[in-house]
């Protein structure tokens, strides 16, 4: 149980940081293949879905795509839509808003098999994890570094924290860092930016307060 709660937590980890690029969401999609099927760019109803959201596309389109590149084009544009809602799920401010947003997700996702709302589609591994999902929304955070690689986190508990602690290499130096380091880091040049004049005084006159201790022991 455990372990599949840590894997759903994976998938949504990498669903809410998925970018918007095209190779990187096709990788996406052969990963996590058990949470959203394999034929998810091809998948005719996924389309309809995207194409019914555009007022402007006319009913022989949907009807009969113009190529397979287009159905495609609609996939990861839906992809795309479902990520953006997971991370709006992710931050609203209250949990009844995430739990809107979570329901909204799976609500779309379920229309990828069944046209026909009569319909009810079986529980997949994608609704288990949106399910799961909804039980840990006070642990859900985005890390406020603005260079963070994955910002969108789940926190090992309710503590309200602002960094999140994903090692990546620091391109500068090579080394492993983690966002906590590099703002703690950056917050004690800060400081010493501040004070540094300060600081400088003071060392300035502990090493002349020594050296006169030094003049006064030599002369005994």
């Amino acid at each position: 149980m455990a372990s599949r709660r840590k894997q759903q937590e994976a998938f949504l980890v990498e669903f809410a940081n998925l970018p918007h690029d095209p190779i990187a969401q096709r990788c996406f999609l052969d990963k996590w293949e058990g949470y959203i099927p394999k034929e998810f760019l091809a998948d005719s109803p996924l389309s309809r879905l995207a194409l019914e959201m555009d007022e402007k596309v006319s009913r022989e389109a949907i009807a009969s795509p113009t190529s397979q590149a287009d159905m495609e084009e609609y996939s990861l544009a839906h992809l795309n839509e479902l990520s953006y809602m997971l991370r709006k799920a992710w931050t609203e401010r209250t949990i009844e808003r995430r739990q809107y947003f979570a329901h909204e997700v799976s609500r779309r996702f379920a229309r990828m098999y069944f046209s026909d709302p009569s319909e009810h589609p079986p529980r997949s591994n994608f609704e288990r994890a949106m399910g799961h999902f909804s039980t840990i929304l006070d642990r859900t955070r985005r890390c406020e570094h603005a260079n963070c690689p994955l910002p969108y986190y789940i926190a090992p508990n309710r503590k309200p924290r602002k960094y999140c602690e994903l090692k990546w290499k620091d391109p500068t130096s090579g080394e492993l860092t983690t966002c906590t380091m590099v703002m703690r880091k950056a917050s004690r040049l800060k400081s010493w930016d501040k004070h540094k004049e300060k600081h400088l005084a003071e060392r300035k006159s502990a090493r002349r307060k020594q050296a006169q201790r030094r003049h006064i022991n030599g002369k005994r």
